[in-house]
């Protein structure tokens, strides 16, 4: 290693330790997207087809979702486009990319298990499960009222 090279990894651990959340895999392109830390990252989201008892009779979209910020989430927004097998869009009432909403209580530093249901969005049983890609977060709301938007291009079109 170079000392250019090293001070590049001087910098991201430097910046991993100052954002306080571990990122790995497809969480790091979620906290450095946009030029900065989201309050929320993700992992890669999966699709379920069939009963998950409280969350979904059909199909669902299931993930980890991670609280990188200093308050308490209550609700996120995610915007996430659904491609089947041969990598073709599905098609979904109501349109794809699919917009997702889930209230939650996220503490700072928490992790946690979100799925989101399809239910409403489908209008038969899906045949094989779907790749969910990409998954960007959009609106995060927290439990004082406050919230923070996404204005990149994943969320265009996003209403305020």
């Amino acid at each position: 290693m170079n000392v250019r090279t090293t001070a590049g990894l001087a910098v991201l651990i430097a910046a991993l330790t100052a954002f306080g959340c571990a990122a790995d895999g497809g969480e790091f392109f979620e906290l450095f997207a946009n030029g900065g830390a989201k309050p929320c990252v993700v992992s890669a989201p999966k699709m379920s087809i069939g009963e998950s008892a409280g969350n979904f009779a059909i199909a669902g979209i299931v993930f980890d979702a991670i609280n990188c910020s200093n308050k308490e989430i209550s609700e996120i927004e995610a915007v996430m486009f659904c491609t089947n097998s041969s990598g073709e869009p599905v098609e979904i009432a109501g349109g794809n990319p699919v917009l997702a909403r889930a209230e939650i209580s996220l503490a700072p530093g928490e992790r946690k298990t979100l799925a989101l249901s399809l239910d409403a969005k489908l209008n038969s049983i899906p045949e094989e499960n779907w790749t969910i890609d990409p998954c960007e977060i959009v609106r995060v709301s927290f439990s004082d009222g406050s919230s923070w938007r996404d204005r990149s291009f994943f969320a265009i079109g996003v209403e305020d």
